[in-house]
């Protein structure tokens, strides 16, 4: 920001970090809530801005992306900024989740962010972006996913042996953080149920292959 006219320069962000996680978690809570209501009353939905016209309007794609990089990046390889620029939808949230899967040690999670980054695949990002947002949801449906988890496989074939052993990790420690009381019994079965259908079919699929 220039000291004398307070005005800011031109590649000094509109809004702070910390300003930027406030509003983020807003449009969160927010934008479901009206799209439900104007369903509800047979209006149009909204249409938005997507992140980057909305909140870094006099940035460059380039720009955007290495703030977005500085921000929330910082375990992420800086050599796959050239794929972020060309890319036409990632989002902070997008990079924050690369960024997670990057901060595990176990080179299977490096793996997948590599196979997400190269292969843009955006159901991936939706499905990680939700497990990193609520990991209780756990294995329910997560047979759905099983596309998606063979052809990272088959992309990444040395993680074939210790995909099981990352699975039943995950089952554990998901029962034991959220579903270890009584009452949850309900829901221990759900994960159970979802858990066993996605190895079973993991199994089938590497069978045929």
């Amino acid at each position: 920001m220039d000291k004398l006219t307070g005005e800011r320069f031109i590649e000094d962000p509109l809004i702070t970090k910390e300003e930027f996680d406030r509003e983020r978690m807003a449009d969160k809570l927010l934008i479901p809530r009206l799209v439900t209501f104007k369903y509800k009353i047979g209006q149009p939905f909204p249409q938005y801005k997507n992140e980057m016209e909305k909140y870094f309007p006099q940035f460059t794609k380039e720009g955007y992306i290495d703030t977005l990089m500085e921000w929330y990046g910082d375990k992420i390889p800086k050599i796959y900024k050239e794929i972020f620029y060309n890319s036409l939808n990632i989002r902070a949230d997008d990079i924050i989740s690369l960024n997670w899967l990057y901060s595990f040690e176990r080179k299977i999670f490096s793996d997948l962010a590599d196979y997400m980054i190269a292969s843009g695949n955006l159901h991936l990002y939706g499905v990680i972006y939700r497990y990193r947002e609520d990991p209780s949801f756990g294995f329910i449906d997560s047979v759905k996913n099983i596309d998606n988890i063979m052809n990272f496989l088959n992309v990444y074939p040395e993680n074939k042996e210790g995909i099981y052993g990352e699975l039943e990790r995950i089952y554990s420690m998901i029962l034991e953080k959220y579903y270890k009381e009584e009452k949850w019994s309900y829901m221990r079965s759900r994960q159970k149920k979802g858990y066993q259908e996605l190895i079973s079919e993991i199994k089938k699929k590497m069978n045929k292959s």
